[in-house]
């Protein structure tokens, strides 16, 4: 069974959660992809198969000091106008004062070197071919235009290129290609796991909810707009076999300092869906019995 992993920011601590009752549930997961922070959540999870273990690295690294200097607390609170959706949410901060200036002169917010030591201590330095679970992360390349499905490679690197948000963290190298967040080309990676193999794949996507709104003051609210759709459709239209769908309320895509409550909120959501989770995997195993 092969679990596929969509984007959230912050929000995809949630992914955690889901782990977590699939371990209790004795649900075995054989394949992993993950596009944005899905990508990070599960190579953690590929390399060391312990929900609590990737649990607990988590919390210990996302409320420390060392990620509170990035200063995500500058992009909270900033919430556009009847929407609720996570790029149009960006673009309103994107417009404001220091993002924006910087926005012009720099290729990112955050600067490179600060970006890659988070990796540095989330993952081990090994190639993304060697993790434990298969595992395979979606990325966007921005010297082709094309999406690319990531399965060798430094892990570090790759999950870097994965989770690079435009404009907030910079294009990771890699080979011949500059790697962005891969939500942008895929928001949910079931595809990916029919590529490497997979007959039956588990969905997990967060926040998939594309809200009615009118507000668009300039190009780039339409711009981000347009993106949003193409991703709504680009997950509408990949069927998995079972989909655990999780709403997250109330809390900024940036807000990092909600990792347990994200965590039980995918807890809750995957307890939701077991029943249906294991009607779906007995119907697949009796269809390979007789076919």
């Amino acid at each position: 069974m092969a679990l596929a992993l969509g984007g959230g920011a912050a929000h995809g601590f949630a992914h955690i959660g889901v782990l977590k009752v699939l371990e209790r549930e004795g649900i075995q997961v054989d394949l992993i992809t993950g596009t944005s922070m899905g990508a990070l959540v599960g190579a953690m999870y590929a390399v060391e198969p312990k929900a609590e273990a990737v649990e607990a690295r988590v919390v210990e690294f996302f409320t420390g000091p060392e990620f509170r200097k990035l200063r995500f607390d500058v992009l909270r609170g900033r919430r556009a106008e009847g929407t609720q959706t996570f790029m149009a949410t960006f673009s309103a901060y994107l417009r404001k004062s220091l993002f924006y200036g910087l926005s012009l002169t720099k290729q990112s917010f955050i600067a490179r070197d600060a970006y890659l030591k988070n990796f540095d201590e989330l993952l081990p330095d090994i190639d993304t071919s060697k993790t434990r679970i298969p595992f395979g992360a979606v990325a966007g390349d921005l010297v082709t235009g094309r999406r690319r499905l990531l399965t060798h490679g430094p892990l570090r690197t790759i999950i870097a290129g994965s989770c690079a948000i435009p404009g907030l963290f910079p294009p990771v190298p890699w080979n011949d290609s500059l790697l962005i967040d891969g939500g942008w080309v895929t928001a949910l990676p079931v595809n990916e796991a029919r590529q490497l193999g997979a007959e039956v794949v588990i969905g997990v996507e967060i926040d998939a909810l594309l809200l009615e709104t009118r507000e668009f003051r300039s190009s780039l609210d339409i711009l981000i707009r347009a993106n949003d759709m193409s991703r709504n459709h680009i997950a509408a239209s990949q069927t998995a076999d079972a989909l655990i769908t999780i709403v997250t309320e109330g809390i900024h895509w940036s807000d990092w300092g909600h990792v347990e409550h994200m965590i039980r909120t995918g807890e809750i959501a995957a307890k939701n869906a077991v029943d249906d989770l294991r009607r779906t995997l007995k119907r697949k195993a009796l269809w390979r019995i007789f076919s």
